[in-house]
């Protein structure tokens, strides 16, 4: 097991997601193994309006990240953009290797004509960035969206001794409201990544793992 060191719409779509835990092509298969409960804290910067402090839940093959909604409005003729920087420290224990596979987040955008909205989430993994992940949103868009994103990253060997490593989330939301009409009056722009309804509370991100035989 891993050990802590430290208004919706009423329709949803779906952009370009995976299957939640969608193994990645270097994977042939995920060994029978599983995380045990355990909760710890998040380090966090940048992450303004914060209503809820950000915790970390380990169990089975996932990390939850339980944190408040993270968003941006911005009013006509403004441009709004947001950051959220997440750090979890972690010690792989002897005897086994991780890897990472995927990151599930929600979303909402509210965008009028004349504007424009964007999302950018990048994983963290021992120093490294993984690909970015990134959502624009056109005028006239108005609904929920998902992604759950397959993750390429290296693997995590303690086979021979523990590793202590950071996980980490970097986010990032920009609302454009700067070409709005003057009418109708009260016209934003709104972005927002959501919490997912989860039996151990409003969870912003999950991750996703698999257990590797060390040979």
């Amino acid at each position: 097991m891993f050990s802590a060191l430290s208004a919706s719409a009423q329709t949803s779509v779906t952009i370009n997601a995976n299957t939640e835990g969608n193994i990645p092509p270097n994977i042939a298969s995920r060994p029978t193994r599983a995380f045990e409960f355990k909760k710890f804290p998040v380090t966090f910067f940048h992450c303004r309006n914060i209503f809820v402090t950000p915790e970390a839940i380990l169990n089975g093959d996932t990390l939850s990240i339980v944190f408040s909604k993270f968003k941006a409005i911005a009013p006509p003729t403004e441009v709004v953009a947001e950051s959220c920087t997440l750090r979890i420290n972690l010690n792989v224990p002897v005897g086994f290797k991780v890897q990472p596979i995927s990151l599930l987040y929600n979303g909402f955008a509210d965008v009028p004509k004349g504007g424009s909205a964007d999302v950018t989430v990048r994983l963290l993994l021992q120093g490294k960035l993984t690909p970015t992940s990134k959502q624009s949103f056109a005028s006239g868009f108005s609904d929920t969206f998902s992604k759950d994103v397959a993750v390429v990253s290296d693997t995590i060997n303690a086979c021979t001794k523990p590793v202590d490593i950071v996980v980490g989330i970097n986010s990032f939301i920009v609302a454009r409201a700067n070409n709005l009409p003057a009418t109708p009056a009260g016209l934003k722009t709104q972005i927002s990544i959501d919490t997912i309804d989860t039996s151990i509370g409003a969870v912003l991100f999950k991750i996703k793992f698999a257990f590797l035989p060390c040979t």
